[in-house]
């Protein structure tokens, strides 16, 4: 985890002087014109262009746009949430607490921690309770323990498939990018790429996709999202986990990528 880079704008800066230094390995001429999302809208090349990066491959200019392939966002605060809960009842019931089971919905933890609190105190030297698909067992510490609260949970997706899983993660931003995003590019004669990135950085509480490494499955995903889609991308590569670059959407001179 603490390889990866701190936060968003780090990782920006990584992802684009990796593509460039790929390119040029691979013996493209290859120059960073601009980063366009970090200058005000007079300094720019193309005003209306905030893409993270513009760069100049061979004489046409190519807009690029980062993203991590993170999961879905409810794996992050869920969990935080749940596990906050289960710390603040262990330490008012001083209880050894452990939950386990399915997640509820980002909308549903209120009342799930209301009721295991309610269940706690009214049994606070030991007890069992369940609801729907999550439970919890618990006993008050004994001697010298200190009151503490664990978890085992299963977080929910949107399918029991990994590429849908994917593909649900993916749509609303690559479609985004491909009708608004692009649109600038599009109009000032640029080109359009978008770079996933799988592995992410630190401020993604909920961290990338983990269940695949396949580039496969993501090609599939960004295939069923964007095939038929009145979209102005060019292109969508990956960038995996160890650092090779796989072509999923469109062309790109990336000549040293895989093609998936």
């Amino acid at each position: 985890m603490n390889d990866l880079p701190a936060d968003k704008t780090e990782h920006e800066d990584v992802v684009v002087e990796a593509l460039i230094g790929t390119l040029r390995s691979a013996g493209e001429n290859v120059r960073l014109l601009e980063r366009p999302d970090r200058l005000q809208r007079s300094e720019r090349c193309y005003a209306d262009l905030t893409t993270d990066a513009l760069i100049e491959i061979n004489s046409c200019q190519w807009s690029i746009d980062v993203m991590s392939l993170a999961a879905p966002g409810s794996h992050g605060t869920v969990p935080i949430a749940l596990q906050n809960c289960v710390d603040s009842i262990a330490s008012d019931c001083e209880v050894l607490l452990y939950l386990q089971g399915e997640s509820p919905s980002i909308d549903r933890v209120g009342a799930v921690c209301g009721a295991l609190r309610r269940a706690v105190e009214a049994e606070p030297s030991s007890g069992r309770w369940d609801q729907d698909d999550i439970e919890a067992v618990w006993r008050r510490v004994d001697g010298e323990e200190q009151p503490s609260g664990c978890m085992a949970i299963l977080m929910e997706s949107p399918s029991a498939e990994i590429q849908e899983q994917i593909a649900a993660t993916l749509a609303r931003p690559l479609r985004r990018k491909g009708a608004i995003q692009a649109a600038p590019a599009s109009s000032a004669g640029c080109r359009s790429a978008v770079v996933i990135d799988w592995a992410g950085h630190q401020g993604i509480q909920q961290g990338t996709h983990w269940l695949s490494s396949s580039p496969l499955t993501v090609k599939a995903a960004v295939d069923s999202v964007l095939d038929g889609e009145q979209t102005l991308l060019d292109a969508v590569v990956l960038r995996d986990r160890i650092g090779g670059w796989h072509l999923l959407w469109g062309s790109f001179p990336l000549e040293s990528s895989k093609p998936v």
